[in-house]
């Protein structure tokens, strides 16, 4: 895509297909096409940002959709960061723990099956709708009809009452958390996000106009962080009757139950689904862009993936935070140990959510010119952060 729009790669594209008869004329006008081709990207660098960067009505309607769709995968997420607190609460031990933190592989494989969703769709409903209606739909319906057992699963009254934002006093027959059922229960939605996430993450490319694509991960980053805030933070404080009565004024208990969150955004994902489907056109599938098949595409993936710059920024990531994630995973848990309700977790919880956001937003600047520098400084002050939150919990 650089090579192709770059002034002297399309002089050269021109060259070629022109007809001239003599060399004198083919000179000629790569002179004149390199020179107009400069002073209108120099026309370009003039221009104010703002013009440049100017969004289409269009646009701002698809960017508005995305973050919703992106709103949406986050839910599930979030939920399911609201489960070992949960857990946790009720006494369960860090063995369970670790089980349950599983649900989140299907984000770190979706590459296997992301070339069976980019090869088999219907050209008539759409190449990214195909999947994020049905994908969609089946979410909600899941959410919905799981709702019913979440409780039973958590170990909470078996007389239908959630009990999640109840007194741990009050009178009820509950019974062990059943980790395997929540395990497989989350590990499916998540699977089910993951598939949404391919199909959102390519509509985008096509959704937005040329000069506007670079809003897909800002889209993205907005989403995502609005609905996992919502189904963690949120929904954490909004269950907890001590949270409620302390800065809501309201007594007899939270403001929502696991189960009515479920079932509300369980048909929240329905209603945002049919209109989707409806509404939302997609952009027919060029010619040229229609993948060669399921085999092609697989053996593309693994020619990527023997790329040396490919595997050296795979060895980072799986590496770069080995020595915080011990920290990052039970520091939570630590301080519900030593009698901090998880309420409060969520609580302060808002303020790192607006650091998350805004500090990379005034360090992008540096980043771009000092990328490896300021990772490498960013692993040492977490290294340091994480000794810190170890002697916080001692």
């Amino acid at each position: 895509g650089v090579l192709r729009w770059h002034p002297l790669t399309r002089c050269v594209f021109k060259m070629v297909k022109s007809n001239s008869s003599s060399l004198l004329s083919r000179h000629k006008s790569k002179v004149e096409t390199t020179s107009a081709d400069i002073m209108e990207a120099d026309e370009q660098k003039e221009r104010p940002l703002d013009a440049k960067r100017a969004l289409t009505t269009q646009d701002k309607i698809s960017i508005a959709v995305l973050i919703l769709l992106y709103t949406l995968q986050g839910i599930p997420m979030g939920l399911s960061g609201s489960i070992p607190l949960i857990l946790k609460e009720k006494g369960a031990s860090y063995e369970a723990l670790s089980l349950f933190s599983l649900v989140s592989i299907p984000f770190s494989l979706k590459l296997i099956w992301a070339p069976f969703v980019d090869c088999f769709y219907s050209i008539s409903f759409g190449r990214r709708k195909t999947w994020l209606v049905p994908v969609q739909l089946l979410t909600g319906i899941v959410m919905i009809f799981g709702a019913s057992f979440v409780a039973e699963w958590l170990g909470d009254a078996t007389d239908g009452s959630t009990g999640v934002g109840r007194d741990m006093g009050d009178a009820a027959i509950a019974t062990d958390p059943q980790i395997g059922h929540l395990t497989a229960f989350f590990l499916f939605l998540y699977f089910l996000m993951a598939t949404q996430d391919i199909a959102v993450d390519g509509w985008a490319l096509t959704m937005l106009s040329r000069d506007s694509v670079g809003y897909a991960s800002i889209c993205n980053t907005i989403g995502q962080v609005i609905g996992v805030f919502i189904a963690n933070q949120g929904f954490i404080a909004l269950s907890d009757a001590r949270w409620c009565h302390k800065y809501l004024g309201v007594n007899g208990g939270g403001l929502v139950t696991l189960p009515q969150f479920m079932q509300f955004w369980g048909y929240v994902f329905v209603v945002v689904t049919i209109f989707i489907g409806f509404f939302k056109h997609e952009e027919p599938v060029d010619p040229s862009d229609h993948p060669d098949g399921l085999l092609e595409t697989c053996k593309q993936v693994v020619a990527i993936l023997k790329l040396p710059a490919i595997q050296s920024i795979a060895v980072i990531l799986l590496t770069c935070k080995m020595a915080m994630a011990p920290a990052d995973a039970v520091f939570s848990f630590k301080l519900q140990e030593n009698g901090m309700p998880k309420s409060d977790i969520a609580t302060i919880s808002p303020l790192l959510l607006m650091a998350g956001l805004l500090v990379p937003s005034f360090a992008s600047h540096y980043v771009t010119g000092h990328a490896m520098f300021t990772f490498m400084l960013g692993v040492c002050v977490k290294i340091c952060t994480s000794l810190g939150l170890w002697f916080m919990v001692q």
